[in-house]
């Protein structure tokens, strides 16, 4: 069972996205490889932009409510999709 983290680095890989070699210099430098769902995006402070769709399709880890992982259908998107959450500030 591999994990979430390399099933994408996979998928980076196999989709042409980034060499094995790049894939593998990023984690070593402690970088993520700029592939997330959704979520992932929102959780990093980043919205996909609207219109964009997921340019690698795969399937991910989870866990459910009694501790099990199974795995589900999820739709990755790069860095290229996504833009800054913009942060609202308090008017004082």
């Amino acid at each position: 069972m591999g994990s979430n983290n390399s099933i994408i680095f996979q998928e980076a890989v196999d989709h042409g996205l980034l060499t094995e070699t790049e894939a593998e210099l990023m984690l070593i430098n402690g970088k993520e490889i700029p592939l997330h769902t959704y979520s992932g995006w929102i959780e990093r402070k980043f919205q996909v932009k609207q219109g964009e769709k997921a340019i690698i399709r795969t399937r991910l880890w989870t866990k459910d409510s009694q501790g099990d992982y199974h795995l589900i259908p999820a739709g990755l998107f790069s860095d290229s999709q996504v833009e800054k959450i913009k942060e609202e500030k308090d008017n004082v």
